[in-house]
């Protein structure tokens, strides 16, 4: 049953919402408090159906999962970004099996990414020339979950 937001929300973006969590990492999840003002964007790096050549024409080919991004900026003076900045220098990896991250972007809807990645983008030194730390979350975004179950059962 989909969700109905009242109007205010489908015209206007709610910052408050967007959330970062990591089931298997915790100390690295991020409420609306610890981002900057860009808070947190998702961006699916490819297609999620792509085209292919046969005999008769084009077919689609759907993915069972793509490449997503999620650019992140977060407030220098809370303790999560120290938290993140140490990682970056220390391993990029995000921990656990899956090793995942659940965003949940100004609507409420989640997006649940698996084998993340972090990395630091621009400066890493917190000498004050910005107030905040940009990062970036590289993972698969699985975007037809019933294939899964018919590949794997």
């Amino acid at each position: 049953m989909a969700t109905q937001y009242p109007s205010y929300l489908e015209r206007f973006i709610n910052k408050a919402l967007t959330s970062l969590s990591f089931p298997d990492d915790p100390e690295l999840n991020l409420t609306a408090f610890d981002m900057g003002e860009d808070a947190a964007t998702l961006s699916i790096d490819e297609e999620t159906v792509k085209r292919l050549r046969v005999n008769f024409g084009d077919v689609g080919a759907v993915e069972m999962a793509v490449p997503a991004t999620i650019n992140v900026s977060i407030v220098k003076v809370v303790q999560p970004a120290e938290t993140w900045r140490n990682r970056i220098l220390n391993n990029g990896l995000v921990a656990g099996a899956t090793r995942s991250c659940v965003f949940t972007d100004d609507t409420g809807k989640t997006w649940n990414l698996i084998a993340c990645t972090i990395a630091m983008n621009g400066e890493i030194s917190a000498n004050g020339t910005s107030p905040i730390y940009n990062f970036t979350i590289k993972g698969t975004l699985p975007v037809n979950k019933e294939l899964y179950g018919v590949l794997i059962g």
